[in-house]
């Protein structure tokens, strides 16, 4: 099984990038670097809605911390969906 990586020019641009990729390259699974921001939220559960996978890396000592992290708590809760 081959896959394919798609660069970000920016920290600012990841959002725009996990759904491009998923548009134009419609992948069974998209793993992201350190979701972070309510933009990549929203991505990551565009991602979701259209069955694609998302394992994504987010700060956190434990896992408590992510769920106390207002932006990231929907997603961990209700895995983006």
């Amino acid at each position: 099984m081959g896959g394919a990586s798609c660069l970000v020019p920016s920290p600012a641009a990841q959002h725009g990038v996990m759904v491009e990729a998923v548009e134009n390259h419609m992948p069974q699974v998209v793993v992201i670097d350190e979701i972070s921001t309510l933009a990549e939220c929203s991505a990551a559960r565009t991602i979701a809605q259209r069955g694609v996978q998302l394992v994504a890396t987010a700060h956190g000592n434990e896992l408590a911390n992510v769920i106390k992290n207002p932006t990231l708590a929907d997603l961990v809760r209700r895995g983006g969906g």
